[in-house]
């Protein structure tokens, strides 16, 4: 009768603690995308990186703000990182 005395409720996790990680990454989220927001009005879109210091213009080649020649590398790295993928 040793088997009679089990106990068929479950314990639940405590509510706190997956509303901090949903929100938590939500708010990650939100950082991140003005981040990329910021750098690519303050950074890609300074007037230094563009002929005669209008963003209307084209870029200046060989400035590391031009947002193809990022573009290139990190499509290099990707691609060499992970050749699997490519």
């Amino acid at each position: 009768m040793a088997n009679a005395a089990q106990s068929t409720a479950t314990v639940k996790k405590p509510e706190k603690n997956e509303k901090f990680s949903s929100g938590f990454a939500s708010w990650v989220m939100i950082l991140a995308i003005i981040a990329g927001i910021c750098i690519y009005k303050f950074i890609f879109g300074d007037p230094a990186n563009f002929i005669g210091g209008d963003p209307e213009n084209q870029p200046i080649q060989g400035e590391p703000g031009s947002i193809l020649e990022l573009f290139i590398t990190v499509v290099s790295w990707f691609r060499s990182c992970f050749p699997w993928l490519s």
